[in-house]
């Protein structure tokens, strides 16, 4: 009686419990059907927004560093025409895009110093030499504005001043002369330029230095042997000669540039009483005849152009 009486607890029990095994397996499974459901609406909320932001901004605007580049190349083409002008130039670029393109152009100076070198580089330095700003806003009707983009424009001001012959004539010849402080593999370099033929000039101690594992050539070699106490200090890679086809500059490498932690290379004008220090690898100094280039502490090399 005692057998029969448990096996029909055991029937009951085991009777009830499957059903409430089965409703939780079935609640459990419309809540995870719940909770996929809302993630799925929220990936694809957030899908749309980023589709809708897409639609909205300009494929151009997209990459701000492409932007820029293609900014400086613009506005440097747009003032090749004036090249032969002469003198001192105020030059705006005003800016007024509604995708944040604002930013991009002036953070660390990145947009200034590209054109800058840009402008260098066509032999347009007369723009560099006066007030360069950017103006976050479109210019007004009185500005005579040149119109680079939908969004960009640049306007020219400022009164034209004299600028030495040196630069504005085409040069011909380049004449670097060892004055002292150190040696050179030989005590003059002459190179012959081509009028709207670029060239390059390499300044450093060795004539083929190993530089980031790479074999490099310098044209002009400062100390072609074991270095002494004064030219020692000139680096394998100190400083460049540039010439755009039209005038020459002179620009420092890391190894020629103190704030890059590398020695200094100075630039001193026949008209200047003290030499100027290249403080950023970036900026190209324009090159007037009789200058007086100084590597390291002590190695001074006059400049003779023709």
């Amino acid at each position: 009686m005692r057998y029969i009486m448990l096996k029909k607890i055991k029937k009951i029990l085991l009777g009830t419990s499957e059903p409430q095994v089965k409703a939780e397996a079935v609640s459990e499974q419309m809540t995870g059907m719940t909770q996929e459901a809302h993630a799925q609406a929220r990936d694809e909320e957030q899908e749309s927004s980023v589709l809708s932001a897409r639609e909205e901004k300009p494929a151009s605007t997209v990459n701000a560093v492409d932007r820029s580049s293609f900014l400086v190349e613009e506005i440097a083409r747009a003032l090749q025409p004036t090249a032969g002008a002469g003198g001192v130039c105020n030059l705006t670029v005003w800016v007024n895009d509604p995708y944040g393109m604002d930013d991009a152009l002036v953070e660390s100076g990145k947009f200034r110093k590209g054109l800058i070198n840009e402008l260098y580089e066509r032999g347009l330095d007369q723009y560099c030499a006066g007030d360069f700003n950017i103006q976050l806003c479109a210019p007004d009707d009185k500005v005579k504005a040149i119109r680079i983009d939908d969004h960009v424009s640049i306007s020219v001001g400022g009164k034209a001043v004299k600028t030495p012959a040196a630069v504005e004539a085409e040069a011909t010849e380049l004449r670097l002369t060892l004055l002292g402080g150190g040696q050179m593999a030989q005590p003059e370099y002459v190179f012959d330029a081509t009028p709207g033929k670029k060239m390059e000039i390499n300044i450093g101690r060795q004539r083929s230095p190993m530089v980031n594992g790479v074999v490099k050539l310098n044209q002009v070699v400062v100390n072609d042997g074991e270095p002494d106490a004064e030219s020692g200090v000139v680096s394998r890679r100190h400083a460049r000669i540039l010439y755009n086809g039209v005038r020459f500059t002179l620009q420092a490498y890391a190894g020629g540039c103190t704030a890059q932690g590398g020695a200094s290379t100075r630039l001193c004008h026949c008209e200047d009483t003290a030499p100027a220090e290249l403080t950023s690898i970036f900026a190209a100094h324009p090159l007037r005849d009789g200058d007086v280039i100084i590597l390291g502490k002590k190695v001074s090399v006059l400049v003779n152009i023709s």
